[in-house]
């Protein structure tokens, strides 16, 4: 961390370097947690759904991600830098919400999940939708991979994922393109694990 931001207390800290509510740097004000979430969600790449504990509750407790595609650049089907036009429904309901480009749409993979409530406790699940292919993965997804991914040593605990994931990895045949990603990445996606 630059020197001058250091505070033993991470909600100190981040409140030094992000605006209010902000868990990500805020390269366009503009463009919010929820305005990367939205285009995930316009071009069915995901579906999110939030729970609270109790509802009575005002703050999110965790949320879950069906991860249903990665949009691939090739398959964008318009120039990448071209903006695309939210809906109307979701423009008329936050002047914000205007256009976004292919750009926008990588970085919504990243921004899109910086959500948190007041006691920094909100935790994702992470699952494939069974009609998710691996066969077009763009490579930049092997970085969102590595950031919130789900970790090997997370299966140790779980024998049975455990075994199913070695025997896989000894025995399934990538194709070309698969083999550019972790086998751990090609079983989750392949058996929905989270």
């Amino acid at each position: 961390m630059e020197e001058g931001f250091y505070h033993e207390n991470p909600s100190i800290a981040a409140s030094k370097l992000f605006p209010p509510h902000w868990h990500y740097k805020p390269w366009d004000l503009t463009k919010s947690q929820s305005y990367y979430a939205a285009i995930l969600e316009i071009t069915n790449s995901v579906k999110f759904k939030h729970f609270k504990i109790h509802s009575t509750h005002s703050e999110l407790a965790y949320s879950t991600c069906i991860i249903n595609k990665i949009i691939h650049p090739s398959d964008w089907g318009q120039p990448l830098h071209k903006p695309i036009s939210f809906p109307s429904h979701l423009r008329q309901n936050n002047q914000n919400y205007g256009t976004y480009t292919y750009w926008d749409y990588q970085q919504a993979w990243f921004n899109a999940f910086f959500l948190q409530n007041t006691n920094h406790s909100h935790s994702w699940l992470f699952y494939f939708h069974n009609t998710m292919t691996t066969t077009n993965l763009p490579l930049w997804f092997l970085q969102w991979w590595d950031f919130f991914s789900c970790h090997i040593d997370y299966l140790k605990d779980h024998t049975l994922v455990e075994n199913g994931f070695l025997h896989f990895k000894n025995n399934f045949q990538p194709t070309s393109s698969e083999r550019k990603f972790s086998s751990l990445l090609i079983f989750c996606t392949k058996f929905f694990v989270p």
